[in-house]
């Protein structure tokens, strides 16, 4: 079929059943649930190369929800952000879209460390792929023929953590004074994690699938 042809396939009562429910969905969507004095904007790239205001307000909602010590939300996950004003259910679903439930598992310190070292690096590979883009695009070519790594939305945003980190250094050094809580983190510590169910499987972080 044509473009064309498929015009000309459309059935009325479904139609207007689709109508009836974007109607009824849109009031949902519309209602204001709470305000922000500031913006707390979103980009798909930016979220992928380091920890941003957005993945701040997601993380300390699931430890606010929760009472855990660490909560972490994978960059893929995170599709919106909340505007400066009125917030409403749509920004809300806009954020998160895709249902997921949070779920806790208990690591050990090192684990955590070990997670950040991880991040880390998926940040920095998405940080060099997202330069030469630019770099593509100020010459008026196609940034997107180069492709970011197909591990990006596995990079992490942090709650509950603080950390230093230096990108010069060796992979599993880069991470240091690494605290929880407000204190110096214990690696033989057991600590309550939260994340998304999807976070929570992901094998590129094996020792949080396995927990």
């Amino acid at each position: 079929y044509s473009s064309a042809d498929t015009q000309d396939l459309s059935d009325e009562k479904t139609s207007d059943k689709i109508t009836e429910i974007e109607t009824r969905e849109q009031s949902i969507l519309n209602e204001v649930i709470g305000t922000s004095s500031k913006e707390y904007p979103y980009s798909w790239e930016e979220i992928r190369i380091s920890e941003q205001p957005i993945g701040r307000i997601v993380t300390a909602a699931y430890l606010d929800c929760t009472g855990a010590d660490v909560a972490i939300e994978n960059a893929g996950g995170i599709r919106g952000g909340i505007p400066s004003g009125d917030i409403t259910y749509s920004n809300l679903i806009s954020i998160s879209p895709y249902g997921n439930v949070i779920v806790e598992k208990e690591l050990s310190g090192q684990q955590i460390v070990d997670m950040l070292e991880t991040s880390l690096e998926i940040n920095r590979n998405c940080g060099e792929t997202y330069e030469k883009q630019k770099e593509l695009a100020a010459k008026g070519e196609d940034p997107y023929q180069i492709d970011f790594p197909a591990n990006s939305g596995s990079a992490l945003q942090f709650g509950g953590v603080q950390a230093e980190y230096d990108i010069t250094k060796p992979i599993g050094e880069r991470v240091s004074n690494v605290k929880i809580g407000g204190f110096d983190i214990d690696l033989s510590k057991t600590y309550r994690v939260i994340s998304n169910n999807y976070t929570a499987e992901n094998t590129i972080y094996p020792a949080l699938a396995n927990a």
